[in-house]
């Protein structure tokens, strides 16, 4: 239930405050802000979620406090229950947008587009309430717009802001509509289903990494932080047992990982250690971090139907990500974990035949499974049509950078 950075609703002896989730550890324990003013003899929170059009209560176990970083530790909520309420279901898309708020134009990326909305992802600082002019299309598909807009609410994230846009009546609506249903119609043949929103926007990250000590190194992970003051991982592990930090003596270390084919990595100091309610180690956050891409071709957004095949037989997954290299395949979470061979079926019809695929990673988000595969075949003529398809799309998304 619980996802970094997701703003969430306390309710305790007649009381309720919002918080943000700071930190997830594995097995589900929040670390959420501390909700000043609840009794201390509460012992267990109601917990209400907005998310992907749904409303979700829980219950949730307090764990106890972390005074010293003002937070609060929860257990996994014991009961949830999630009430729908969007008018219409998501298309799991994302597409590039021309915006334009009064004179002032802007590019941004559209996701989860509905009959009555979309999320809009952009570098601007945009209000509640302000009116905007989009201008949408899909590779080869027909540019719909100008689409009237509204903002209804803002989402902040790690290296961009996104906001949840209401629809306005205006011309280009009647376009806009026409666009969805061609897409939405088409979703039975992708393997994806009309009324399931796509991954939430990437948070601050979270995850395995490498945690350097005096050249030696660690595997822990990172579970979350606040940014601009600290960041929380597990405590290292050393012969089997949790390492313990000199109480007095600085201890400074380098911190790496490697998420969507970018390693990164910074220096930081340890700021304090905690076993209760939760064994965790806090750090500075950091000043600079070093980026190194370790790829040779760019990544772009695209949304194909992927037919794979693997020790259980054939299947239908969507391809959300495509570089010269590999690509990013998007499941449900349950779909069988083998996978030997991809195919592609591009946005006019065409069909490129499967290629043989080594998968390099895997992980779940927002209720689906995503495989990183490489290509092993790239020679040939399946490859060089996917080529073809892959610097055409680069060209109409005016050389996208690397995700």
């Amino acid at each position: 239930m619980f996802s970094v950075g997701m703003r969430v609703l306390l309710r305790a002896g007649g009381r309720e405050r919002r918080v943000r989730v700071r930190a997830v550890r594995e097995g589900g324990w929040a670390l959420v802000d501390f909700p000043h003013g609840f009794a201390p003899s509460v012992d267990e929170v109601e917990v209400i979620v907005l998310r992907e059009g749904e409303l979700i209560h829980g219950r949730s176990r307090i764990l106890g406090p972390l005074s010293f970083l003002d937070l609060l530790a929860l257990a996994p909520p014991e009961t949830v229950s999630a009430t729908p309420i969007r008018k219409s279901g998501r298309i799991p898309l994302v597409a590039p947008v021309r915006a334009r708020r009064e004179e002032e134009p802007f590019d941004g990326t559209l996701r989860d587009l509905s009959r009555e909305g979309m999320r809009l992802s952009c570098e601007r600082d945009l209000a509640v309430g302000d009116r905007i002019a989009l201008s949408l299309w899909y590779y080869d598909q027909p540019q719909t717009g100008p689409l009237a807009a509204e903002v209804r609410r803002i989402v902040e994230r790690p290296s961009s802001l996104e906001y949840g846009m209401a629809l306005l009546p205006g011309e280009g609506r009647r376009e806009y509509a026409a666009f969805v249903e061609r897409i939405a119609a088409a979703l039975p043949a992708l393997g994806c289903e009309w009324g399931r929103s796509s991954p939430d926007a990437e948070p601050p990250y979270h995850g395995p990494c490498v945690l350097t000590i005096d050249h030696r190194q660690f595997h822990t992970r990172i579970d979350g932080g606040r940014e601009g003051r600290y960041l929380l991982t597990d405590p290292p592990v050393w012969e089997g047992r949790p390492l313990v930090a000199p109480a007095r003596n600085r201890l400074d270390a380098t911190i790496g990982y490697l998420e969507g084919g970018i390693a990164r990595a910074f220096d930081t100091t340890l700021l304090g250690q905690f076993t209760a309610p939760t064994p965790v180690w806090v750090w500075a956050w950091p000043d600079t971090v070093r980026v190194t891409s370790l790829r040779q071709s760019p990544r772009i957004a695209v949304f194909l139907a992927a037919p794979v095949a693997g020790e259980e037989g054939r299947r239908l997954a969507t391809a959300v990500d495509l570089s010269e290299e590999g690509a990013l395949l998007m499941e449900a979470e349950d779909a069988p974990l083998s996978l030997a061979r991809v195919g592609f079926i591009l946005s006019d019809g065409k069909v490129v035949d499967p290629l043989a695929v080594t998968v390099r990673r895997t992980f779940a988000r927002g209720g689906a499974r995503f495989s990183g595969v490489s290509f092993e075949e790239r020679t040939g003529e399946p490859y060089r049509r996917l080529g073809q398809f892959y610097a055409a799309a680069r060209t109409a998304l005016g050389q996208a950078p690397i995700r």
